[in-house]
């Protein structure tokens, strides 16, 4: 079987790439040939993951919709897809599916990952074509599902995680801390690319009130982003720059979560965050904003709070969590449940497999 799997951002460090990677790496990949399509330029990561997996990738614009389009057909048209697996956000998806749908590839399965978009006009422009042209419906959880399809049938495929990669270990999160120079701190972590929906803002906002209550605290700041300067200087202006380690854009986002005491996630919308998953199997207590699916909260571990209670409050419920949290028994605890709850990459990448070879789930 030919598949194309299409991402309708950039394959880099966030969410949806990752969820791609994971998917592919865990599947059994036996009488499948998959290719990949990006309307970017790869990082160097990607990149070099494409390479060690022998895979091609094509970068298609967007910046011309009708050419984005056109293009898409073309490929579609010489590769002669069996079917195409597009993950996005919204109904813009119909872009994709215009293009594939012309190129001849007979099933179309849309992935969305979020509950809102960006481009609300232009997800209730495309709408009516979005739904006329995808012929499978994934989703990453109920909410994002319900969302996008409106009471139409979808399958939920939850953003599994590596179980083993994520389990916390304590030697681990001492050599990590040691390294980074927070071995006597609370650590306070977030992972997120710095983008509007992070809401990097009021974070700075909270790491200010949290360092005022506790000078001592430390916080990693995972990811990268079109706002990171303007993130940065605004934590220079609050005087809590100095507080913050940021990291960048890293691979290896299970090493940084030992080393954290407590995580925060204060976005404006999210579907099922890919992080509060694996911030769960590592036993972090976190704090999140009430505008994430409670969906999420699958062992206890995770408060949420309304970003109208202002940074003292969360500041206070952070320190809090963190200071009455027994991470290895927190993880004991939660990595049954996230087993049980079906978010084992591996189980899910199964599930993937046989709804690409149409087999009754």
């Amino acid at each position: 079987m030919k598949v194309l799997i299409l991402n309708t951002i950039i394959f880099n460090n966030n969410g949806m790439a990752f969820v791609i990677k994971d998917y592919y790496d865990a599947m059994d990949k036996t009488d499948l040939d998959i290719d990949f399509v990006t309307t970017k330029e790869p990082s160097d990561e990607f990149k070099e993951w494409f390479k060690q997996n022998n895979a091609r990738y094509y970068v298609i614009k967007k910046s011309n919709p009708l050419k984005y389009v056109m293009e898409l057909r073309k490929l579609a048209k010489r590769e002669k897809y069996d079917l195409v697996h597009i993950h996005g956000n919204s109904a813009n998806m119909a872009f994709e599916l215009l293009g594939c749908k012309l190129g001849g590839i007979k099933r179309r399965l849309t992935h969305v990952h979020n509950t809102t978009t960006d481009h609300p006009v232009m997800h209730r422009l495309l709408y009516p074509l979005f739904s006329a042209l995808y012929t499978d419906a994934l989703a990453c959880g109920q909410d994002a599902g319900k969302w996008l399809y409106r009471g139409k049938p979808f399958v939920e495929l939850k953003n599994g995680r590596d179980v083993n990669k994520y389990a916390y270990n304590a030697d681990k999160a001492a050599e990590v801390r040691a390294e980074l120079g927070l071995a006597d701190k609370t650590v306070i972590g977030h992972i997120g690319g710095f983008h509007r929906q992070k809401n990097h803002d009021f974070l700075i906002d909270i790491c200010k009130s949290v360092s005022d209550m506790r000078p001592e605290t430390a916080f990693l700041l995972l990811g990268d982003g079109v706002l990171r300067s303007e993130v940065e200087q605004k934590a220079k202006t609050l005087g809590v720059y100095d507080k913050i380690i940021f990291t960048g854009p890293v691979s290896n986002t299970e090493d940084y979560i030992q080393a954290m005491d407590a995580a925060v996630l204060p976005s404006l919308f999210e579907g099922l965050p890919l992080v509060a998953i694996e911030w769960q199997i590592n036993g972090v207590p976190c704090l999140f904003a009430d505008t994430i699916t409670p969906q999420s909260n699958l062992t206890g571990l995770i408060d949420f709070m309304s970003l109208d209670e202002g940074s003292e409050k969360w500041a206070e419920k952070l320190l809090a969590i963190a200071d009455n949290s027994d991470k290895a028994a927190n993880a004991a605890m939660a990595v049954p449940i996230i087993r049980e709850a079906g978010f084992d990459i591996n189980t899910e990448a199964r599930k993937l497999r046989d709804i690409y070879f149409e087999r009754s789930l």
